[in-house]
């Protein structure tokens, strides 16, 4: 029967306050999906699109003091979903 699906969380080298390597065409989850659907394209990938991990000070979103900044960070979930769709 084999493994049906995957679901990935990127850990990257670098974090920085934006969480860039979220949508990085070269980010670690990007990669993933892309080697995942080479040789494994039958796999459904799903991919965590949250900025936590990739982000220096760990929240979800973009941080200005003491707030999160909605607007700016739904754009880069945006940007997000938009890279690691365009990954596979």
């Amino acid at each position: 029967h084999g493994i049906k699906a995957v679901l990935l969380f990127g850990i990257p080298a670098t974090k920085d306050e934006c969480g860039g390597q979220a949508y990085h065409d070269h980010g670690i989850v990007q990669v993933a999906t892309r080697y995942i659907k080479q040789h494994f394209p039958e796999i459904l990938v799903v991919a965590d699109t949250c900025l936590c991990e990739y982000t220096s000070h760990g929240h979800c979103g973009v941080v200005e003091g003491e707030k999160i900044l909605n607007d700016e960070s739904f754009e880069l979930l945006v940007k997000t979903a938009v890279s690691q769709a365009k990954a596979g």
